[in-house]
Parts: structure tokens; sequence; C-alpha cells
């Protein structure tokens, strides 16, 4: 989704369920779609953001199907991501509501707010300044962020009903550097087989030493079913998240094997942390040493950080954050 750096989407505010509830009835629906589903912005992009009713009331603005924004009867309003943390679900939260604005850090949506916010948590109340950039909350992906609107002489704000404060995680270097020397003899195993390879990984090495299966693909319109071939043991996009603590762990079972095969398993392993296709060019040391770095804080992050947690309201980047997501 395009948004440029101006509203070009045609997404009028909306603060309270009233507003909503008005637009969507004003709004005439998309010949042939389903009547109960109308375009929020441009009618031309009514299947990028929509805007529907559901069954208890509530007025759902839709972005790709997904009710991102709902205004409820009660005068609520929830934020919720459905999919992946993108950069288009912050823009049209921000599109959505006036004096919100979302953004995008440590692969989380952080929202924050142009307008004071009274925030509630286990029966305390938190007064926090609007417009601060190190102010505001992590929209989390099961729960959503429930918002009410204050109204108030001056001017309205917002009230988080469910306010949860943040977390951020400190390394302790010393329990790192222990860490990593209990795979000193790996880490020289793994130089000197860089230089054999030149640095090379390529892909029919990865087929050859993990095995192909042909998974289901898709069915043409002449039913005949297709498959795409795959490394069968090892995905080439499991280690882009090393959060996953299985996928790790079968890293490091290559890496602890007496047999070198496996120890070459887990070097070409190595050599895809962080991408998401099988990589032919030449890898550098630095590379691998850094990757071999970042899983051993992956399998060890309960020993090598410290979990910090900040004062309601309060934001800080969180460097090492995509461990423990």
């Amino acid at each position: 989704m395009s948004y440029g750096h101006q509203r070009n989407s045609g997404i009028p505010y909306i603060a309270t369920y009233e507003e909503a509830l008005k637009r969507y009835e004003s709004v005439t629906p998309i010949r042939g779609r389903k009547d109960n589903i109308k375009p929020l912005g441009r009618r031309s992009r009514v299947d990028a953001y929509a805007i529907r009713k559901n069954e208890e009331g509530g007025i759902e603005c839709l972005l790709w199907k997904h009710a991102v924004v709902t205004f409820n009867v009660d005068g609520t309003i929830k934020l919720k991501n459905y999919t992946y943390n993108t950069i288009s679900t912050c823009n049209f939260i921000s599109e959505v509501l006036r004096g919100v604005y979302a953004t995008l850090h440590d692969f989380k949506i952080h929202v924050n707010f142009r307008t004071n916010v009274i925030a509630k948590r286990n029966g305390e109340v938190t007064h926090i300044e609007g417009g601060n950039y190190s102010n505001g909350f992590i929209l989390d992906n099961v729960e959503g962020l429930i918002l009410q609107v204050v109204v108030q002489s001056t001017n309205n704000c917002y009230e988080i009903l469910n306010a949860k404060t943040n977390k951020v995680h400190y390394i302790k270097r010393k329990a790192t550097r222990d860490c990593e020397k209990l795979y000193v003899d790996f880490a020289k195993y793994m130089l000197g087989n860089m230089k054999v390879r030149d640095g090379m990984f390529k892909e029919h090495e990865y087929k050859e030493m993990f095995g192909t299966a042909k998974l289901p693909y898709y069915i043409d319109n002449t039913g005949v079913q297709h498959f795409r071939e795959v490394t069968h043991e090892f995905n080439v996009s499991s280690l882009s998240n090393l959060a996953k603590t299985d996928e790790v762990e079968k890293l490091f079972t290559f890496i602890e094997s007496e047999d070198f095969t496996n120890k070459n398993k887990a070097v070409m392993m190595l050599a895809t942390v962080g991408k998401h296709s099988y990589h032919a060019e030449k890898v550098g040391e630095s590379q691998m040493t850094h990757a071999l770095k970042k899983c051993i804080m992956a399998r060890h992050k309960y020993e090598c950080f410290e979990e910090i947690e900040l004062p309601l309201g309060k934001y800080q980047k969180d460097r090492y954050g995509y461990l423990f997501n």
C-alpha cells in the first residue's frame, strides 16, 4: 500500500463510534460486493481498506480484510494486528485516528499519541504527556490495545484501558563471553571450513546435504496439482527468526556433534542466518562469526541478558528484543 508523504488514501479521521457509524451508513456499497463491506477511503481501493459492521454492532476499519481499528458500541476503540507487523499497518492506524501515530521499531508496532494519555493498569492511573517520542505503547498482537476518548474542556485525550509496561533487554557482557567460550572449538572449525570453500554457499549444496522433498504448491485451471521442491531437513528461512527455540536447538545439535558432516551442516545453516533465500554469494568470516555469536546469544538468552521493566508509558529501543519475540 502506497500512502506517499501526504494523506492521499481518502480515509477520513474518525474519533468515536458515532462518527464511525455515520461514515458506514453514509457510504454506498460497491456493486457486486457484500453489502456490509463498504469503501473506507477511495472507492477504487476497497480491497485495501474498507469499513464494515460486525455482529455486535461495532464498526470495523479493515486493512486488507483485517479489522485493525474497531469502534465498539460501548465507546471503546480496539487496535489489533492480525498478521505481520508492517509499516502499512502503522500508517493505517495513523490515517484513521487523529492524534495517534504508529511506527515500526524492533519488529513491533509502537503506538504514540500527540495528545495527553491516561493509562490504567492494575487499578493504578498514570498521566502521560503526549507528543513525546519516548512515550508510547507496544501493540500486543494477542490482546491488542483498547482506547477510549475522554472529552476535556481544552482538548480530547485518549485513555488506555489495558496498558502494559514495555520491557528492554540489557546484555551481560561477562556472561556472554563465558557462553561464547563453550563453542571455541567449533568456531575454529567454522573458519577453517570457510577457507576450504572460499566462503561460497550454493543452492545445490544445500539440497545435496539436507535432501529435498516436494510439497503441494498450487492447482492450475486444468486441475493439475503442482509441487515445489524444498530442502527436507532444513528450511533456509528457519533461522530468520532466532526467537524460535526449536530451530536454534537443531543448529546446536549439529554444532555439538562429533560427526564432521553434521558440523558442516551447522556451518551451512549459519550462512543463512537472517536471510530468506539460499546464498550463492561469498560470505565473509566476520559475517559468520557474527552469525555464530547471535545464535549463541539466542540459545543462552536467559543467561546473557537482563530484562528490565520500564515505567508505564515509557518506550525505549530494545536492541536484542528480536531474540525474545
